[in-house]
């Protein structure tokens, strides 16, 4: 039986360039769950090392990556394609979380079994009302399958 891993219970991976956007959405996080377990990296490679080691050593996985597409080095696109063809990775849920509004990139990111597609909002308050909902939803009700699993 291969070696099973699981989820860190309610942990975040924030893949973002914007030192600024990653701030605020790590803070409208703690605002919504104290303690919550996050990580950022700052463009797509370090999204793929960050996971990829993590599958490496059967360490926990995040429970969801909030993934922005435009980012050096690897974009957004090119790491969401590659964590869908990874075998242990393809089922962590990945929501796209951008500026961009464009109908292209909603159906794209679907179509490339991104979990969601979020356009960044310009406020706040807005921030952490979307927070909220995603905490709600992939952390507090949400089960996945390799959080049902046993290590």
């Amino acid at each position: 039986m291969p070696q099973s891993r699981r989820t860190a219970p309610g942990s975040v991976v924030i893949a973002d360039d914007d030192p600024d956007d990653r701030d605020l959405i790590v803070d409208a996080w703690r605002d919504v769950r104290p303690g919550i377990a996050m990580e950022c990296v700052s463009n797509g490679r370090h999204l793929l090392n960050l996971l990829e080691t993590s599958a490496a050593n059967h360490a926990a996985l995040p429970t969801l990556v909030l993934l922005d597409l435009n980012m050096p080095l690897v974009d957004g696109w090119a790491a969401l394609r590659t964590l869908k063809q990874h075998p242990t990775l393809r089922s962590i849920p990945i929501v796209i979380f951008t500026t961009s509004a464009v109908r292209e990139h909603v159906y794209t990111a679907y179509e490339m079994q991104a979990a969601g597609f979020i356009t960044k909002p310009s406020s706040y308050r807005e921030l952490v009302k979307i927070i909220t909902t995603l905490d709600q939803y992939w952390i507090a009700t949400v089960r996945t399958p390799d959080r049902d699993r046993e290590v």
